[in-house]
């Protein structure tokens, strides 16, 4: 069972990894193709900024909200929410059941995240130097973009725990992703919402980073309303799932 589960596991990131590439490969290598036969004559080091920064597609909100955010929470629903009643009523306590599915947030997310940042640092290496890489800061931007995009995905991940057990686990996700899209998509309609912070803000802090648009207090700032919105989440999940009914729930 242990086998087959990791099976499971390995495959569907092998397929997610196989995704970031392509999401990395086919924008990008159009872009520096034309940014080598432009009249611009841009320096390697101008090429890595455009890559990276603000005109980025990899590392865009608008790939985030419409291609990451998507898989990460349909692999977290159908990987790892399909317990059913009979299982959670052999765990310990009912805080083992949420504590589980934490940890399998926690593991998803870390793993999803870093995949993204090691698809775009080896591609880096391949078509930039190491001293144009190493001048950019890109390594260190990299690590603290990687605790971002983490914190972001963990905070879906904990929504569709608390979404399933307020309404249905079999339609969590798509609530989740309603809401998550809704935020994103109204913010450009709005004139109110446009000039607020939103969560999905502070999903990507790399390109900022290496455009020099978010210095190293701002980014504690992200992390510290990533943690604010995070752990009451993780409260709430314990807080509701003590007082449910899983005897109710259909096998």
């Amino acid at each position: 069972m242990q086998k087959s589960k990791t099976r499971s596991y390995a495959f569907m990131f092998g397929l997610i990894l196989i995704g970031l590439i392509l999401s990395w490969m086919f924008p990008n290598l159009q872009q520096m193709s034309f940014m080598q036969t432009s009249a611009l004559h841009l320096s390697e080091f101008d090429m890595l900024l455009n890559i990276m920064g603000s005109n980025t597609n990899y590392f865009s909100h608008n790939r985030l909200m419409v291609l990451y955010l998507p898989v990460v929470i349909l692999g977290l629903s159908f990987l790892f929410f399909k317990d059913k009643p009979s299982y959670i009523i052999r765990l310990r306590s009912r805080n083992a059941y949420i504590t589980k599915h934490t940890c399998d947030v926690l593991i998803f997310s870390a793993v999803f995240s870093f995949l993204i940042e090691l698809v775009n640092l080896i591609f880096s290496f391949c078509f930039f130097d190491y001293e144009i890489i190493d001048c950019s800061g890109l390594l260190l931007y990299s690590a603290m973009d990687l605790v971002t995009q983490f914190l972001f995905y963990m905070r879906a991940g904990l929504a569709i725990i608390i979404i399933g057990l307020l309404t249905n686990k079999r339609i969590a996700p798509f609530i989740t992703f309603s809401v998550f899209y809704a935020e994103y998509f109204l913010s450009g309609y709005i004139p109110l919402l446009s000039s607020m912070w939103l969560p999905y803000m502070d999903s990507f802090s790399l390109p900022r980073l290496i455009m020099k648009e978010m210095s190293y207090s701002d980014f504690s700032i992200v992390v510290i309303r990533g943690l604010m919105l995070n752990i009451p989440l993780i409260i709430i999940s314990y807080y509701l799932f003590s007082k449910k009914d899983v005897l109710n729930e259909k096998e």
